[in-house]
C-alpha cells in the first residue's frame, strides 16, 4: 500500500502501511495537540502546517515520495460564478 496525504476539513490525513519508525518519529516530532490517530481507519489526522515534515518522514521510513495537497484559499480559489 502506498502512503498518501489527503485533505479533510483543513487537516491532513496520512494513510500508510504500518512502520514502527514512522510512528515513533511522528510522535517525537509532531506535538500531540497537532496529531490524532484514528483507530477505525488506521490513519493519522495531522495539522496542515506539518505537511512537509510528514512527507519527509514518509520518504525516510517508507522510501516513498508523498505530495502535500494544496489548501484552497481565496487567492487560488478562482472566480465565483
Amino acid at each position: 500500500m502506498p502512503a498518501s496525504l489527503t485533505l479533510n476539513n483543513g487537516d491532513l490525513i496520512l494513510t500508510s502501511p504500518f512502520n514502527r519508525g514512522l510512528v515513533e518519529d511522528l510522535k517525537a516530532q509532531i506535538p500531540y495537540t497537532d496529531r490524532q490517530f484514528i483507530p477505525a481507519t488506521k490513519q493519522w489526522r495531522i495539522k496542515y502546517m506539518w505537511g512537509t515534515d510528514v512527507a519527509s518522514l514518509c520518504k525516510k521510513h517508507l522510501g516513498q515520495e508523498v505530495s502535500v495537497p494544496r489548501q484552497m484559499t481565496q487567492a487560488n480559489a478562482g472566480p465565483i460564478i
